[in-house]
């Protein structure tokens, strides 16, 4: 039998894994042709220029070229923490080529380093404060601030960190995204503009951190903004439009407390620009869009603590605002504006709205633009200012159709839930209002052929000669507005002493005197009553009322009447029971 000897060193390299193959030194063509490694200098003086005395990064660019796959690493060689590759003169590295830089490995300097091919490197620092880094298209699928250095600890200053991994985003658009932390901020936060745009930028946490009632959980992405005077994220300087940019999953805490100072701050929002699951304390005003927010969704949004309005948001057009919140504010808590163009289908969907010093929600055009089709439904209101839902321009008719219904308001102070004016075909409906005695439910200026229909009211004030209370009030100048079947409480009204009492509040009412009645005032076509004789009384027939068999009928105490008002404004009897017959 023929013996065969292998040598012990062949086998020991046959069974050793090899992780990374180095070649320190002009590349060799004895590498493997399909993949070859190459780790610059980390001595060189500027890894941007050819170097005959060390190998720098523009050596091995040049040498690799443009078609051979390879892989450029900065290995942590020193014996320190970190190991720093200086980069003075800009350098590219081209799309066939794999960037790899170890933990520990930092690339710094005043060039600018551009990364068009493939780049996955570990969540740690790799880049300095001073270079200028660049991704190709399609290069990175998110960008993380711990790259330039961001700690997110809540004490270190994350300011140039966060902007140099905005700053690195492609052309494109791109993802910047934050692992849970606090990331202290000092600096507004700005963004690339293109062309006069801003276009789909992604600022992403991993979780909001919010809890119920706004508390936060130290679980989450949270940003820290001690900016004197300026905005968090500014998107507003230069005017740009911006287009798809979003925010996502964070909250944002204004610890500076002092000056004008805006969560976001946009002058455009336009098509695809969403902010969700996204909530913020303290600020003057959580989101302020200047001129247009167009076509752009607002989905758990929350401002608290505001010292302006929670959200401020002009030029509306095709706006979603889902599952918002805005609560304890010191002004208005949501304020829509139709400043320099026209308002239109804007929608407040199952949204809250709590102890705001101003009024909960303003939809207002205060110059000559036009609300066409502004929707609140499936909201809450509570405790807010003078007013909880107000809509309503400064002349004839700025509002121009639209739906208030299904809102809860639970009122606690002496104001009114729903204010409309200046309206056309807008219909209210289905809302319930738990009104204190003191307050009227909803009030309208100025409004035409507009639906107030099966509202509720908890009000139970009575009728006085003055403004009705706890009810819908239409003024002179609503009289071609419409109330049908708007459900009151329980609770039985008491009918001014005088001869045309307003049946405004309700349907059911006590006689207030002896006083005979001939009309009864501030009724609508549709409307059905019941007076309850309290008194002996006369009620007038021929002229506003007119009663069974055309005869003018004294109540006795325990009478009762059922009339109905008609288009002419006239009251006509459906039933009467009378006690003494």
């Amino acid at each position: 039998m023929k013996k065969y000897t292998i040598p012990i060193l062949f086998i020991l390299l046959v069974l050793t894994p090899v992780s990374h193959s180095y070649t320190v030194g002009t590349p060799s063509a004895k590498l493997p042709p399909a993949f070859s490694s190459y780790a610059p200098d980390a001595g060189a003086a500027d890894q941007g220029v050819t170097d005959t005395g060390a190998v720098t990064l523009k050596n091995l660019v040049d040498e690799i070229g443009t078609s051979k796959s390879a892989t450029i690493i900065f290995s942590h060689t020193g014996a320190g923490n970190t190991t720093t590759y200086t980069l003075t003169t800009s350098e590219i590295i081209p799309s066939n080529i794999t960037t790899y830089i170890e933990p520990g490995a930092i690339i710094d300097g005043a060039g600018t380093l551009t990364i068009n091919g493939s780049f996955d490197p570990d969540l740690a620092q790799c880049f300095g404060s001073s270079i200028t880094v660049a991704f190709g298209s399609g290069v990175i699928e998110k960008a993380y601030p711990q790259w330039y250095g961001a700690k997110g600890d809540g004490v270190t200053d994350d300011t140039v960190a966060i902007q140099a991994a905005i700053d690195s985003l492609p052309s494109t658009g791109g993802t910047v995204f934050f692992k849970i932390g606090t990331y202290k901020v000092t600096a507004p936060l700005t963004f690339p503009i293109v062309g006069g745009e801003i276009n789909d930028i992604r600022i992403q946490g991993e979780s909001s951190g919010l809890a119920n009632g706004g508390a936060t959980n130290p679980l989450g992405t949270r940003f820290d903004s001690y900016i004197d005077g300026g905005a968090l994220f500014d998107l507003y300087t230069d005017t740009p439009d911006c287009f798809n940019v979003q925010f996502r999953d964070f909250e944002a805490y204004d610890r500076e407390g002092t000056g004008t100072n805006y969560g976001i701050y946009a002058d455009e929002f336009k098509a695809g620009c969403i902010i969700e699951n996204v909530g913020f304390k303290a600020f003057t005003t959580a989101v302020k869009i200047v001129s247009f927010c167009f076509y752009s969704k607002f989905d758990r949004v929350s401002a608290f603590y505001s010292r302006g309005y929670g959200m401020q948001l002009e030029g509306c057009n095709g706006l979603l605002l889902n599952r918002i919140q805005c609560s304890n504010g010191l002004s208005d808590g949501l304020y829509l504006q139709a400043t320099t163009t026209h308002l239109r289908e804007v929608t407040v969907l199952n949204s809250w709205f709590e102890n705001n010093a101003g009024k909960g929600v303003v939809i207002t055009s205060p110059g000559t633009m036009i609300i066409y089709a502004p929707n609140v439904m499936g909201c809450y209101f509570e405790g807010n200012g003078d007013t909880d839902l107000w809509i309503g321009g400064k002349a004839s008719y700025l509002v121009t159709g639209g739906m208030v219904s299904g809102n809860h308001f639970e009122t606690n102070t002496a104001h009114v839930s729903i204010v409309v004016g200046y309206a056309r075909n807008l219909a209210v409906i289905g809302n319930n209002c738990s009104a204190y005695e003191s307050n009227r439910t909803i009030y309208s200026t100025q409004c035409e052929d507009c639906l107030f229909m099966s509202n509720y009211s908890h009000a139970s004030a009575t009728i006085g000669t003055d403004v009705p209370v706890g009810n819908i009030v239409l003024d002179a100048k609503s009289n071609l507005g419409y109330r049908i079947k708007n459900y009151w409480s329980l609770d039985i009204y008491t009918l001014a002493n005088d001869a045309t009492p307003s049946v405004a509040a309700g349907n059911k009412f006590l006689t207030g005197g002896t006083t005979t009645i001939t009309d009864f005032d501030d009724g609508v076509e549709g409307q059905e009553i019941i007076v309850i004789a309290e008194h002996s009384l006369d009620i007038t027939d021929g002229t506003n009322i007119f009663l069974s068999g055309s005869t003018t009928w004294t109540m006795t105490a325990t009478d009762t009447l059922s009339l109905i008002c008609k288009a002419d404004n006239k009251w006509y009897e459906i039933a009467r029971s009378d006690s003494g017959a």
